[in-house]
């Protein structure tokens, strides 16, 4: 193509957008040494090489300005659906951001680059050339006639005279500003505000104080375009932020150096130390956006919450979604992970089998760490749920050796991200099942009722509920800590120990009190080791949230189907039934006999149901099935309250109820019948606090 002859190239993977060699923009090919890698490989144009820019139009509007207001150029249609109209412009040096009120496009300038034309786009779909006209040159007064009305206005920002700098940030600032040169300074600001985003947790308002005053010290008079940068970063998925290898490109040392410890403004710090920080987020403020499901909110908050505990076991927090499709399973858990910083969640749609192989690869990403991070894709299918490659992630970082254009490649993933994700069809296998929680949600017409009853009250009324912004930025003061409980020893004889799953599911419920002491850490103790101290608060949270996953006396999570089918035998309890004669008198989502059989199988391995051998009416063995005879009808584990456990060293098995409810009041009521006299947390806390009066004393410092 005699238009890319003169420019710049670079390397991308096949299906892919991004450049995958390192400092890829310093390492320029001209369109003679790409060809060699052509078609096996995508490639991309850089721009900022002979004064080229890239218009990027993701909406017609951009193009339309472009077609009426400059000369005709080369364009090409993205695989995307946007267009890339190429330019020379010597004049502008850095990229351009069109975000006025919805995202426009960008002008990519140095350190961008755009797939070119004959590339293939993740979708399936060519980059191709929509015309054979020269690329045109402009000035910067007709590019900026051009896109002015899909810029934002200039940002203000009140500078302060002198701001109070923390010591690493004046050490920070101190490292950047020899490296803040022009031609640098944009990109330099866009890694500045990534790294102070993700490393170090800052929100907005604190990283524009610290760009500004870089801007200050070095006499940039940009200001407005730099701290468009902090805009550009605080709107994209954190995934996509470039942090420290953009610093440590430029020259800058590695700022992990940098000592760090956050301090959060007064009115965040009252947020953070409320000791109903996690009913009111859970029971309050997500009742803005979802009706009932309350202890379901409780399960997907905590789990998310897993996020900040480094000593869990790696699959604790893993929460798989399960219900009938249109149920709202895929609304409940969005709309309970968004009132968590959107850099924490990594939301997909679809993935495939195989993507944590690919994915965030250490050797192309190396300060890219799931360690902290929620994922969550939606509506996952059996064919992913079960995949080797899932499961691996499922239960540890991911290391793997693949072969690429006939060479074997090591593939490593940094890391281990709390999975939440949603099914309505697909059920896991008992292996799965160890590295999953399965929450139910609730199909009752009651609950229908009660969501169009929402809604009907939000249009009246014009209502478009929004998150309190103060609950979302308090989580950002939030860091991974270790966790100890010291009234471990007291819990475990009161866990069932008859099914081996037990083994799994008790340090999960360990976790969870972990999970909750972390997230309550601005309230906790903090012993001399710098260890996390959980409390009672703690069990009871994570009390609550198992007594809603679990529905047998062994604790096993089961699906909606699985459900169903338990229910039906434990009111039949002396029935002996194949799968072809359960399949005609079971609702649901099961179709086939092999489907159902499958199902009544799994049950079997649990220890719920058992099988055995009959003759049919053709004198043919048959495989029946019937409730385990370990295993009795409505008999269901009861969780003791912390004043149980602090009170009461007997063991507690089981207690037959008729009926299962997700809150603490069933128990007050259980204690009632058996005569126990129920105790207060207060009172439970200090009877265990004296029984630590026996053990040396544990200096304890307050969690700042």
């Amino acid at each position: 193509m005699k238009q890319l002859e003169t420019l710049k190239f670079c390397r991308v993977m096949k299906g892919e957008k991004r450049p995958f060699e390192s400092e890829w923009q310093k390492k320029p090919y001209t369109y003679e040494e790409i060809q060699k890698y052509i078609p096996k490989e995508n490639y991309g144009v850089l721009c900022g090489y002979e004064d080229l820019i890239i218009i990027d139009a993701d909406e017609e509007e951009l193009t339309e300005a472009v077609l009426e207001n400059l000369p005709m150029t080369f364009s090409v249609k993205t695989g995307g659906g946007g267009i890339h109209h190429y330019f020379f412009c010597s004049e502008v040096k850095e990229k351009i951001v069109l975000t006025k009120d919805k995202h426009y496009g960008e002008v990519q300038n140095t350190g961008s680059q755009c797939v070119a034309p004959g590339s293939l786009h993740p979708s399936g779909n060519l980059y191709v050339p929509l015309n054979d006209e020269e690329i045109a040159a402009i000035t910067q007064e007709q590019l900026l006639n051009c896109i002015s009305k899909f810029r934002k206005e200039e940002i203000s920002f009140n500078e302060k005279e002198n701001i109070e700098l923390d010591s690493w940030k004046e050490d920070f600032i101190k490292g950047v500003v020899p490296k803040w040169k022009e031609g640098d300074r944009q990109e330099l600001a866009l890694s500045t505000a990534g790294w102070l985003r993700k490393e170090k947790r800052l929100g907005a308002t604190s990283v524009k104080e610290i760009i500004s005053e870089i801007c200050k010290r070095t006499e940039d008079k940009e200001i407005n375009m730099r701290l468009r940068a902090v805009i550009e970063t605080f709107k994209k998925d954190e995934e996509k932020v470039k942090g420290k290898t953009g610093l440590i490109e430029k020259g800058i040392e590695d700022p992990e150096k940098s000592l760090f410890k956050d301090n959060p403004p007064e009115e965040i710090l009252k947020i953070l130390q409320d000791p109903n920080l996690f009913y009111w987020i859970t029971e309050k403020e997500l009742d803005k956006k979802i009706v009932g499901e309350v202890a379901s909110r409780k399960v997907i908050f905590l789990s998310a919450q897993g996020r900040l505990v480094k000593n869990a076991q790696v699959a604790s927090f893993n929460l798989l979604v399960n219900d009938d499709a249109g149920a709202g399973k895929d609304y409940i858990t969005q709309k309970t992970l968004e009132i968590i910083p959107k850099e924490f969640n990594v939301h997909k749609t679809r993935i495939s089998p195989t993507v944590f192989t690919y994915w965030h690869n250490k050797k192309y990403e190396p300060d890219w760490s799931w360690d902290g991070k929620i994922f969550y894709p939606e509506d996952i299918s059996e064919s992913v749920l079960n995949s080797d490659v899932f499961k691996v992630m499922c239960s540890s970082g991911s290391s793997a050796t693949i072969v690429v254009r006939q060479r074997a490649v090591d593939i490593e993933i940094e890391g281990k991200p709390v999975m939440i994700t949603t099914t309505a069809s697909s059920t896991p296998d008992p292996e799965l099942v160890r590295r999953f929680s399965i929450l139910n949600l609730d199909s009752s017409q009651d609950q229908t009722k009660n969501i169009m009853k929402r809604h009907s009250e939000y249009r009246k009324k014009g209502i478009v509920p929004e998150y309190n912004f103060n609950l979302i930025e308090a989580q950002r003061y939030l860091r991974r800590v270790e966790v100890k409980i010291p009234f471990a020893d007291l819990i475990d004889k009161h866990f069932p120990t008859k099914n081996i799953i037990m083994r799994t599911l008790y340090p999960r419920f360990l976790d969870y009190i972990s999970a909750s002491a972390s997230f309550h850490q601005y309230q906790r103790e903090m012993d001399e080791e710098g260890f996390v101290l959980a409390s009672g608060e703690d069990y009871e949270i994570s009390r609550e949230c198992f007594i809603k996953l679990c529905s047998n006396k062994y604790m096993i999570p089961l699906t909606k189907d699985q459900k169903k089918l338990l229910s039906f035998f434990e009111d039949e309890p002396h029935l002996k039934l194949s799968a072809s004669q359960t399949l005609p008198l079971m609702s649901g989502s099961i179709r086939t006999v092999y489907t159902m059989q499958q199902q009544l199988r799994k049950l079997a391995s649990y220890g719920l149901l058992e099988t055995s051998l009959e003759k049919d009416s053709l004198n043919r063995d048959m495989e029946v099935f019937g409730v385990s005879k370990g295993y009795l009808p409505n008999e269901k584990i009861e969780i003791p309250t912390f004043g149980k456990i602090c009170n009461n060293n007997e063991v507690i098995e089981t207690t037959e109820t008729t009926e299962t409810t997700e809150t603490t009041e069933t128990t007050t009521k259980n204690d009632q019948k058996e005569g126990v006299t129920s105790v207060t947390l207060d009172t439970s806390i200090k009877s265990y606090n004296n029984t630590l009066q026996k053990e040396p004393e544990i200096e304890v410092i307050k969690f700042k």
